[in-house]
């Protein structure tokens, strides 16, 4: 079985195109998996934190590498 997180990389979208891709993923991974998010900047990062918990993800790590974010989200429920 694979454990590997999933990746998004966001670095070349808006938050509505990061958020999209992350509602399709989270949809077709199973309850634990860990999903990686790039996001390119604060405001983004911002953006998908308050949807994570909106949507009841867990934000298992929040790390800066360079210029970009990267949210570890597990998927809970």
């Amino acid at each position: 079985m694979n454990t590997d997180p999933v990746l998004v990389d966001g670095t070349k979208k808006n938050c509505r195109g990061i958020v999209a891709q992350l509602v399709d993923i989270m949809s077709q991974v199973g309850v634990g998996a860990v999903v990686d998010a790039v996001v390119p900047d604060a405001v983004n990062r911002e953006e998908v934190i308050n949807w994570a918990k909106r949507r009841g993800y867990t934000i298992v790590a929040d790390t800066r590498r360079g210029n970009v974010f990267v949210l570890s989200l597990m998927k809970t429920h």
